[in-house]
């Protein structure tokens, strides 16, 4: 269902399949083994499954999908590609955040911060911060020169 819900084409059915069977085995089983392996290795795990899934949402055509897979595990010299400095910081921060929890430092800040979120007090900071972030990715959004936004497809 939530496949259907981001569009009326099959990359998007897949994509849902795909995290349906995920689910389905996380509850049947994945859960308890990736809680039994060195947590890095959980999370690194998680990492990857879910930024492949992101080539079945993006690419219009299974075909083309399956390229992509193939040319991405083919660890072959090719033309590449050349990303700037901005691609590479901003991958940065994603990786730092994405890994931060592993370690006891990153795991008592997200403690806090949802000790902080979830108190109904602070209801005006969630708000100030929400809307601060907003207005960061709009900017970023508006001053980009390139920014496919997905859903212009439908």
């Amino acid at each position: 269902m939530s496949g259907l819900w981001h569009g009326a084409s099959w990359n998007f059915v897949l994509w849902g399949i795909f995290h349906g069977v995920f689910l389905i085995l996380d509850r049947l089983f994945l859960m308890r083994y990736l809680d039994g392996i060195l947590r890095p290795m959980s999370v690194l795990f998680t990492f990857v499954l879910v930024l492949l899934s992101w080539v079945i949402f993006r690419i219009e055509a299974f075909p083309d999908a399956l390229e992509f897979y193939s040319r991405l595990f083919a660890f072959e010299k090719g033309d590449g590609f050349e990303c700037k400095s901005g691609f590479w910081l901003a991958m940065m921060i994603a990786v730092g955040i994405s890994f931060s929890t592993i370690t006891r430092f990153g795991q008592s800040i997200e403690a806090n911060l949802l000790k902080v979120t979830q108190n109904p007090r602070n209801l005006s900071l969630r708000l100030l911060v929400s809307f601060a972030v907003f207005f960061i990715c709009l900017a970023e959004i508006a001053t980009s020169n390139f920014n496919p936004f997905i859903y212009f497809r439908f």
